[in-house]
């Protein structure tokens, strides 16, 4: 990136609403600036539609429990950003409730308890039990702004809390928390320039890729209490992009490039290698790693012994860490832009320009889950009946 993006600090978290407008693939959202408070919208893009089979359930909104999957389509067009709908589908009986409608992004909380939502007025707490639905952060009328560089909001496996990182134009980027508990909101600036960002599956720290004027990239262990992050240069010759921690916290997995400074890396592909670099009792001047595959797309399982990746971009593989070996799960479609291992281990969803698809790690089940443009896959959730 040859030019730095950053925010004034007064402005940072309405900043915060308008970047979950970015869509979480992008790394170089399109602005959209001029956006009022509350704007007409739109005509609606040509799109194929996403069917969508309303609940019988009398009680706003909250599904029985199980399993679900959450995404977003995009039903129309304002200042160049989607406006969305906010999607569950159940993974059992295929219904799927709708959420919530015109929106520029959202998230839904692991445990299927809360959903944050962007809107053109602030960002809102949807407590999917009641349906109450309380405002955040709400934009001043008199805002005018581009969207930042920044991700959607990320949730620990508790639903205790969520992360994202985000900066725009001429200020410093920044950590962005927000709690459940209270309905939280807090910003921490960074001492360096974060991208991608990652969070723990405890909660306690977000891993991203950030710039640093002397190291070029270098990865970074950014603790989510607010203390100083930690940052540990990459491998000679490979370049450190959207590094993951595995869910059991004991590697690092990480896709290697082109970087900011526009240098090609040595080798393509994603990498993985041990954690103990990131412990705060650890010094590591560098990463050791192995390379798994020639690609860009890839997803820990739960336990995280094992790395499901796009092969070819037409398959989809699963690399074993323990025996180092690779195995074909199934046929994609072109065009992949994410996918997910569900926590139950019993699905692996892959999204691409056409919509959303889910595999069964043993290769023996494949569905299509949603068609059409400009859907986007939120994450899993999984309900229980005490919620």
């Amino acid at each position: 990136m040859n030019k730095k993006l950053r925010a004034f600090p007064s402005l940072l978290l309405p900043l915060v609403l308008l970047a979950c407008a970015s869509r979480s693939r992008q790394i170089s959202p399109s602005p959209a600036g001029g956006l009022p408070v509350s704007p007409p919208l739109s005509p609606p893009m040509t799109i194929t539609p996403v069917a969508t089979k309303w609940p019988t359930r009398t009680s706003f909104p909250q599904p029985p429990a199980g399993a679900y999957i959450a995404f977003t389509a995009a039903t129309g067009v304002q200042a160049d950003t989607p406006i969305r709908t906010l999607f569950l589908r159940d993974m059992s009986t295929g219904d799927q409730y709708t959420l919530a409608r015109d929106i520029f992004a959202g998230s839904v909380s692991p445990d299927g308890s809360v959903a944050l939502l962007s809107k053109a007025d602030g960002l809102y707490a949807l407590n999917l039990a009641t349906g109450s639905e309380d405002p955040v952060y709400r934009y001043e009328a008199d805002l005018q702004l581009y969207p930042p560089h920044c991700s959607t909001f990320q949730w620990s496996r508790s639903a205790k809390l969520a992360a994202t990182v985000c900066g725009a134009p001429f200020e410093q980027y920044s950590l962005v928390t927000f709690r459940t508990s209270g309905s939280k909101l807090r910003s921490v600036p960074l001492a360096m320039d974060c991208f991608a960002p990652n969070l723990s599956s405890d909660g306690s720290l977000v891993l991203a890729t950030c710039f640093d004027p002397d190291r070029g990239d270098v990865v970074a262990y950014i603790p989510t209490d607010g203390t100083s992050l930690t940052a540990i240069p990459c491998p000679p010759g490979l370049i450190c992009n959207r590094p993951r921690l595995s869910p059991d916290g004991l590697h690092l997995s990480f896709f290697s490039g082109e970087g900011r400074s526009g240098e090609p890396s040595e080798q393509w592909g994603v990498f993985v290698g041990e954690a103990a670099c990131l412990s705060q009792s650890t010094v590591c001047d560098s990463l050791t790693t192995v390379h798994v595959a020639q690609t860009e797309h890839w997803t820990w399982s739960p336990d995280g012994s094992q790395l499901a990746f796009i092969q070819g971009e037409m398959e989809v593989a699963i690399y074993n860490l323990k025996g180092r070996t690779t195995r074909v799960v199934g046929g994609t479609r072109p065009s992949v832009w994410a996918m997910q291992w569900a926590p139950n281990g019993e699905w692996i969803a892959v999204v691409t320009e056409s919509g959303i698809s889910v595999f069964s790690p043993d290769g023996a089940s494949r569905e299509t889950i949603a068609s059409g443009d400009l859907i986007e896959l939120v994450g899993w959730v999984t309900v229980s009946s005490a919620n």
